[in-house]
């Protein structure tokens, strides 16, 4: 089952109770199997009562940024479980449904009844990052090694393999928080990412919706965010004193994505434009941007800023 999740855009959490208030206006996410996208919320229908007078089905009405129509269809059966679905309006006609469970974390995005094995060692090794001594040191740190219930550095591991999957599943979350200025990148190699997140601890956010076979409490965050700040550590020279470190391994293709965009850039600063203006071009012309959206993206809501740029830019490119 594709599941998703609505955020406002504070990034609080949007409980279910929320869609059954008046909330026209909300700027909220979408995360489903069509991606993560931005919307805002156009209205509400109620479709079906029960005998009771019951609210069981009401239709969201959204508007896609790209100016789409999509509504999420909720079914309620009466004890506190619901049933999302997404529809979404393309240049054809309305997308089937798509189901998109709203709940309380980041979006797990998965077509197997909502259930993914993570691969620790034994296969595709994702946590091949962190070695067994910075673990154990850990360990040794935040729990005592010889109490019959102390963590192991394999379940520790387990534990990491957790994060660093929500990580490459999340990864347009995390872009978007890059983008928003909520998160930084203080470090990067061939392999890894370095995110600083500020009094906001993601290791611990993504723990608290483990689903595997372990008993995640404080301690075991504890552990697990002490890792993440050696693995910081050991890369770049940051003060963690008053920042939480976030460290990933970068999924497949993202450095393909990055030399692609670095080529167009570069290419077109070639070509005689000014980095502002190679960024307005690339942004809006091959990007499909608009001049207004395009601004607000990159922090500037004076849109005039953009068009400027773009028409000097396409004075000068032949």
């Amino acid at each position: 089952m594709m599941t998703g999740k609505l955020t406002t855009d504070d990034s609080t959490e949007a409980k279910i109770a929320d869609l059954y208030a008046d909330t026209t206006g909300t700027e909220v996410e979408v995360v489903a199997e069509t991606g993560c996208v931005k919307a805002t919320v156009t209205g509400f229908d109620v479709v079906d009562l029960d005998s009771e007078g019951h609210v069981v089905r009401r239709v969201v009405h959204l508007e896609i940024d790209d100016k789409r129509n999509a509504k999420i269809t909720i079914d309620d059966d009466g004890h506190g479980r619901f049933s999302p679905t997404l529809e979404y309006e393309t240049c054809e006609a309305w997308k089937t449904h798509t189901t998109c469970e709203i709940i309380d974390d980041i979006r797990r995005l998965d077509d197997s009844n909502g259930e993914k094995d993570i691969v620790t060692d034994g296969g595709e090794d994702i946590t091949a990052h962190v070695d067994d001594e910075t673990i154990e040191s850990a360990i040794n740190s935040n729990d005592g090694p010889d109490h019959p219930d102390a963590w192991t550095v394999d379940e520790i591991r387990d534990l990491l393999a957790w994060v660093q999957q929500c990580a490459e599943e999340a990864w347009d979350v995390y872009m978007d928080q890059i983008e928003d200025a909520s998160a930084e990148v203080v470090y990067e190699d061939g392999s890894t990412v370095v995110l600083s997140t500020g009094d906001f601890n993601s290791v611990a956010e993504e723990l608290e919706f483990y689903d595997g076979d372990l008993e995640v409490g404080d301690i075991a965050m504890s552990i697990v965010t002490e890792i993440h700040h050696e693995l910081a550590r050991e890369r770049c020279d940051y003060s963690w004193s008053v920042s939480y470190p976030f460290v990933a391994r970068k999924p497949d293709g993202v450095d393909d994505g990055q030399d692609y965009v670095e080529a167009i850039v570069n290419g077109l600063q070639r070509r005689g434009l000014t980095p502002g203006q190679a960024w307005a071009y690339y942004g809006v012309e091959i990007r499909g941007n608009s001049q207004n959206r395009w601004g607000n993206r990159k922090g500037d809501h004076d849109h005039k800023n953009v068009s400027d740029a773009l028409e000097k830019a396409k004075q000068k490119l032949p």
